[in-house]
């Protein structure tokens, strides 16, 4: 059945997607047995990669997702990623409409082959090129609206990526500076403490919308990075002591944790700035990118507590060699 009980077109059970399959390939087969030529395609070479592969080239190739799309745009004008609204184009509204009307032409034509009972029958003075011309408009109309949807749908896509993409426009700016000055240089270099504060920025708003698994934060600033730094060049001094005399050697695996994990996060935008078209728009749909923003928000979570103040990390440092007694 292509309907539920609410007479809706059923795209969402498996049984329902199903049927719905099994009726667009029998519309394809028909359209090809009757020797429709279909709509010219040329506009899939716009497609990026991923969505040129879901399509056998310039074919029909019908998709239950376009359909369900086309029959529900009038009650669902608007997509969500990463916690935005994105509203549609007048053209594919428009195109949504035309589709619906040729659907349902081709349905109620269809529907005259059912008897009262639900079996099959032919129906009387049958008229084949009613029904050829009805699998033909349907086509122009599939065609228009699949153009409209998938390059709204694209368009949303590079919006919602832009967060990654702007942290990986701040990365880059970032190794550039670091690739061209020494450490000491860039320390005393207030364009590049800008592009740190920057890049520690998006990570955060990336964070807010992709960290699911965890509190999302994107309050953790910069200075939990800079302490974090700080304290292991003390480490790294003759004597690695607060003034107070105690060892900060408590205190150093956190630190190299919060460092590590900004650089991971650094290495896997460097590692994608050429591939931004194969994340998924929901980012929270990333695995290895809310891997990272976990570990993220758990070493700076900690680092904000421990590191990041000095009469903090005086009691830690002092408190955990004696706990180790």
């Amino acid at each position: 059945r292509l309907q539920d009980d609410g007479g809706r077109l059923d795209t969402q059970s498996d049984k329902g997607v199903e049927a719905c399959n099994r009726f667009l390939n029998a519309l394809e087969n028909a359209a090809e047995v009757f020797g429709l030529e279909p709509a010219p395609r040329v506009y899939r070479v716009r497609f990026s990669t991923n969505y040129r592969a879901l399509f056998d080239g310039d074919s029909r190739s019908y998709r239950v997702d376009i359909l369900e799309a086309g029959t529900s745009l009038n009650q669902h004008p608007v997509i969500w990623a990463n916690g935005e609204e994105y509203e549609l184009s007048e053209e594919a509204m428009l195109r949504s409409e035309l589709l619906c009307q040729a659907w349902s032409e081709v349905c109620a034509i269809l529907d005259e082959w059912v008897s009262p009972s639900g079996s099959p029958r032919m129906p009387t003075g049958f008229d084949r090129s009613r029904l050829e011309d009805a699998l033909g408009r349907l086509d122009v109309a599939w065609a228009g609206f699949e153009s409209a949807y998938i390059m709204d749908l694209m368009k949303v896509q590079e919006r919602a990526r832009r967060l990654v993409a702007q942290a990986v426009e701040c990365e880059c700016v970032l190794s550039e500076y670091e690739s061209r000055f020494f450490k000491e240089q860039l320390v005393e270099m207030p364009i590049y403490q800008a592009e740190k504060r920057a890049l520690v920025a998006c990570i955060a708003r990336l964070n807010s919308v992709a960290n699911f698994q965890r509190k999302g934060r994107d309050d953790l600033p910069v200075g939990i990075l800079d302490a974090a730094v700080e304290l292991l060049e003390r480490c790294e001094e003759a004597e690695p002591n607060l003034a107070n005399g105690v060892s900060l050697g408590a205190a150093r695996g956190l630190a190299e944790q919060v460092v590590e994990s900004f650089e991971d996060l650094r290495d896997y935008l460097h590692e994608i700035q050429h591939h931004l078209d194969l994340l998924h728009p929901h980012l929270c749909q990333n695995q290895r990118l809310v891997e990272k923003l976990v570990r993220w928000e758990e070493t700076w979570e900690v680092g904000a507590r421990y590191i990041h103040h000095e009469d903090v990390l005086s009691s830690l440092c002092y408190l955990v060699p004696q706990l180790q007694r």
